[in-house]
């Protein structure tokens, strides 16, 4: 591999005769969603990018706090590369559409292609919710929503085993089919591809041949302030072409704008064994957030594996500007660019340096801008004129084989401290994270359900009961669900009460024995015997 890092080095690509797919003639991406079960209001795009307006007023489209109309995020997007066999140059993302696209929607067939119809069937965004979930375990009728989950390829509880999704059977989403207890407030999922037509986006690379399936969720709760205000993302990239990708990157570039766009700096924390990426206020005030100015950060919570099938970590972490010197330091234009990027390197292939107030100029190449401590005048942090940064942190490489799939998890992070202003919001953050990693280490335990498990409670008397259930709950809760079943599984009655603590049940038509009764609480479920006599 050092003979492809020379020539990428110098930019100097081969041009040849590659095997990845050939491209098709695919429409633009037109879908759009909006996640907003928790403290923030997000706009998805199935373009390779999100957060962002762009079939209103391309404005930014990450609000939060929800509907306060203020925005932490303008847009966000995926940047990949790597190179074939023959030291081409292979690349994929995407940046504001002004030049084109590099992403299409569509799955792609065993031989890597698609055809325009594939891509125009596929141009849409699948969105659930636990509550429609919940229904289904229940025993109600699917929605809309599960009736159109694309089984085919997004996960699912297969019930019977066989393969098929099957929704009117009782079968449902999910977000891991091997941790059921993992049910996110929301979850949507789509499925992009780079080989729908020609690159514009970032031109001058070949398609990578990739399949991308993306699913955006993120978890209801009054218990943490940390996980109402995080969205997360699962990124599982497919090589659906017949050649191994060599020296994959993957990188996510994000465009913050912290309120006020323009007065902003970037950061990351490398000395915690969870590195945050982060934007900051550069001043302790700012034009929408006021004296109290947020951070907002990417971390990750898996990292591309390699070939050994281990975990590769955050390798880089590079910042541009809006308002840089295009071919420097601003957005890449081509696909070059892009792959230089993703390495630390400038788009004008000078490394990125230490210490200097723009990471240019010094001596000592480094993988990661602005490490330091920002209350430690010492250490190396931004110090150049604020402006409007864009983060990228990526990792790799790694090697995409043939029909091999790879899986990144990503979370957005945001923290608005009451003190320290802009450096205090940055500390919470970093803790904000840390936390954040030990809660999905235990898959979102406690808040897949909404509520904290612990503190659920309830009781049932008489006991055996006649006529008249009653049952008592220690908290009250917006929506309650009860199911009683036989002790062989057969549901015998069902009924929903809301806003409510204490209710009584009538249970004098059951036929006298043992009856389980299930109580679901607003996602969370408690399960007591009792016995009709």
């Amino acid at each position: 591999m050092k003979t492809f890092t020379k020539l990428l080095l110098l930019g100097s690509f081969l041009i040849s005769n590659s095997t990845q797919a050939q491209v098709a003639n695919c429409d633009p991406p037109s879908a759009e969603a909006i996640i907003e079960i928790n403290n923030v209001r997000a706009r998805l795009l199935n373009g390779g990018d999100m957060w962002w307006n762009i079939f209103g007023n391309s404005s930014a489209s990450y609000e939060i706090p929800k509907g306060s109309g203020k925005n932490s995020m303008f847009s966000g997007a995926l940047w990949m590369g790597g190179v074939d066999a023959g030291g081409n140059l292979l690349s994929a993302g995407q940046t504001y559409r002004q030049r084109g696209l590099d992403f299409w929607p569509g799955v792609l067939d065993d031989l890597g292609n698609v055809d325009s119809s594939t891509c125009k069937a596929w141009d849409r965004m699948f969105s659930v919710k636990r509550s429609e979930i919940q229904a289904v375990k229940n025993g109600n009728a699917p929605s809309a929503s599960i009736l159109n989950w694309p089984g085919s390829h997004a996960p699912f509880q297969d019930n019977n085993a066989n393969g098929v999704y099957e929704p009117n059977t009782g079968e449902y989403p999910v977000f891991d089919p091997g941790v059921l207890s993992n049910m996110p407030g929301e979850m949507v999922w789509w499925v992009i591809n780079d080989v729908g037509g020609t690159h514009t986006a970032f031109p001058g690379g070949l398609p990578l041949g990739v399949e991308i399936q993306t699913t955006a969720y993120a978890y209801p709760t009054n218990n943490s302030e940390i996980v109402n205000n995080t969205t997360l993302y699962r990124f599982k990239i497919i090589n659906k072409s017949s050649s191994p990708v060599y020296s994959f990157y993957f990188g996510f570039s994000a465009d913050p704008d912290l309120g006020g766009g323009n007065d902003d700096y970037v950061g990351c924390n490398m000395s915690s064994i969870n590195p945050v990426f982060y934007c900051y206020n550069a001043t302790a005030v700012d034009a929408q957030y006021g004296n109290k100015p947020p951070a907002v950060g990417l971390t990750f919570l898996r990292t591309l594996k390699n070939e050994m099938g281990a975990n590769v970590p955050v390798t880089s972490f590079m910042f541009f500007t809006n308002e840089g010197q295009p071919g420097v330091n601003a957005d890449p234009r081509d696909a070059t660019e892009l792959y230089r990027y993703l390495r630390s390197y400038w788009a004008d292939g000078q490394p990125l340096t230490y210490g200097t107030s723009n990471g240019r100029g010094g001596t000592t190449p480094t993988a990661f801008a602005f490490p330091g401590n920002l209350y430690d005048l010492t250490s190396w942090k931004e110090t150049a004129a604020p402006g409007d940064r864009r983060i990228l942190p990526s990792m790799g490489p790694v090697v995409l084989q043939p029909g091999a799939a790879n899986e990144v998890r990503m979370a957005t992070v945001w923290a608005q401290s009451d003190t320290g202003a802009n450096r205090g919001s940055v500390a919470k953050l970093i803790k904000s994270v840390d936390t954040l990693h030990q809660i999905a280490a235990t898959n979102f335990a406690g808040f897949s359900t909404g509520i904290n498990l612990d503190k659920i409670s309830a009781k049932v008397f008489p006991n055996p009961s006649t006529d008249k259930l009653y049952i008592e709950l220690e908290n009250a809760y917006q929506q309650i669900e009860f199911t009683i079943y036989t002790l062989n599984g057969k549901k015998v009655k069902s009924e929903s009460i809301e806003n409510y603590r204490k209710s009584t049940l009538d249970v004098s038509s059951l036929l006298n024995g043992v009856y389980l009764l299930k109580i679901n609480a607003e996602g969370a479920e408690k399960v007591l015997k009792f016995v009709k006599e």
